[in-house]
């Protein structure tokens, strides 16, 4: 997918007219089997279409980070089905497969993917979102107890970077739809307005609606040279 000065404006709007469902599905289209990968597509896309470095606020420091470098820290180990054995139940857990609205801090219904004991075996991959939060609701209060607790002390799905405390993402909850939603949405409305007001008569608004955000700021800044080199040349007054 080609993030254009068009689609970025698109989902900016999403965010900012509180349509959290389709901001979901506009996530869920990228590629990958799970939302880790889906989040490393979103990565990827972002360092080629609109900037290869992140500044996180680290304390009082901004820091740049290398989009290069936090790819890169995203392997598939972290989306490893985990086994527990609770009582008579086998659970295997995993990260949730596509990024889905909940008001769950750790959204259970999206992480269980089979109940087992010695009698039946419950798939929920293959139940709708509506049917595994039936199940869940249907556990006994033990099973559950002991299920999230698990999820909650689980270390192994949370990317971290060394040196960057602040950058942390735990795979199991929503920190990762949390983090796009801010970065998509810091590009607000007065931005693309301002875009199509200094570029337009020089590209033309079909050239930079097509553009994707590194191009617009390569013409911002040839725009701010050539301004500034004219205002150089024009002769003094003094």
């Amino acid at each position: 997918m080609k993030l254009t000065f068009s689609k970025m404006r698109d989902v900016s709007d999403l965010i900012h007219t509180n349509r959290q469902q389709d901001f979901c599905d506009f996530l869920n289209s990228f590629e990958g089997d799970n939302i880790l990968m889906k989040f490393k597509n979103i990565l990827e896309t972002w360092e080629y279409h609109v900037s290869p470095f992140f500044v996180i606020s680290e304390g009082s420091k901004k820091i740049n980070v290398s989009l290069d470098y936090i790819i890169k820290c995203i392997t598939t180990d972290l989306a490893a089905i985990k086994t527990i054995i609770v009582d008579e139940f086998e659970i295997e857990l995993q990260i949730p497969r596509k990024y889905e609205l909940g008001d769950e801090i750790i959204p259970i219904y999206n992480i269980l993917k089979s109940i087992r004991n010695d009698k039946v075996k419950i798939e929920l991959d293959d139940l709708s979102l509506k049917d595994r939060q039936h199940v869940i609701d249907m556990l006994p209060a033990h099973l559950y107890t002991n299920i999230v607790q698990y999820i909650s002390l689980d270390q192994s799905k949370i990317l971290k970077l060394d040196n960057l405390t602040t950058f942390k993402f735990n795979f199991y909850t929503f920190d990762t739809y949390m983090f796009l939603k801010n970065i998509f949405g810091n590009y607000k409305r007065e931005y693309f307005q301002d875009v199509v007001f200094h570029l337009s008569k020089r590209l033309g608004y079909d050239a930079i609606v097509a553009s994707d955000l590194r191009d617009i700021e390569y013409y911002i800044s040839k725009h701010n040279d050539e301004m500034e080199h004219q205002k150089k040349a024009m002769p003094s007054l003094d």
